[in-house]
């Protein structure tokens, strides 16, 4: 099977940032014919760089994509959303500002 068609098993999302632009199904021990499920992860391409690079170990990343199958997205997102909205709404308070207001 190819790396890619392995990697679909995993949310087709970047295992270190989180991202679903600019994805590429990375193979972790570089051997483009290790198709291996635990050889490959989603990664986009500024955090396969830092990969390359050494700048995250592979242990990092194999724990990252672990992390990431356990994640439910949408649920995740309304609730960053919700507390986000409720932020913004405490400082516009605290402030007594709008969040528009000085812009041009």
């Amino acid at each position: 099977m190819s790396a890619r068609g392995v990697c679909s098993k995993w949310p087709k999302r970047c295992v270190i940032c989180m991202t679903t632009d600019c994805l590429t199904c990375s193979h972790l021990d570089n051997d483009k014919t290790n198709n291996d499920v635990d050889n490959l992860a989603w990664m986009c391409w500024n955090c396969h760089w830092r990969y390359g690079h050494g700048i995250y170990p592979v242990a990092i990343v194999k724990r990252m994509r672990k992390h990431v199958d356990g994640l439910d997205f949408e649920t995740l997102r309304h609730e960053i959303g919700a507390r986000s909205s409720a932020t913004r709404k405490a400082n516009r308070e605290k402030t007594g500002h709008s969040s528009l207001q000085g812009r041009p």
